[in-house]
């Protein structure tokens, strides 16, 4: 997006910038207008950070390293848990099939 954007400052057109990079038209028009801040990340806010994100990642490939693979169950229980530890809160309390098929 950033690339783009500097694309767009020295002249290209908004459709051809969004083309080349592949990033949406629309968004890229958007904050380059001011519509939204050019550093706003779009979408719903993330509950865990990346480093968070990245201490599942450390659970986990160990484990299936040493064939014993976390069941998708056994990561969810535990996902629950790290969020409940870190005073996060996931909406009904765990998280979706959608937000673990994004963490896939």
């Amino acid at each position: 997006m950033t690339a783009a954007l500097d694309e767009v400052k020295r002249g290209m057109a908004v459709k051809t910038a969004a083309s080349k990079y592949g990033v949406l038209k629309t968004t890229l028009l958007y904050k380059v207008t001011g519509k939204y801040p050019a550093s706003a990340r779009m979408g719903p806010a993330v509950l865990f950070s990346s480093e968070e994100e990245q201490l599942l990642v450390t659970w986990i490939e160990p484990m299936a390293k040493a064939s014993f693979p976390i069941t998708k169950c056994n990561f969810m229980t535990s996902v629950a848990q790290l969020a409940l530890d870190l005073n996060k809160e996931f909406k009904n309390h765990k998280p979706s099939r959608k937000w673990y098929g994004c963490f896939l």
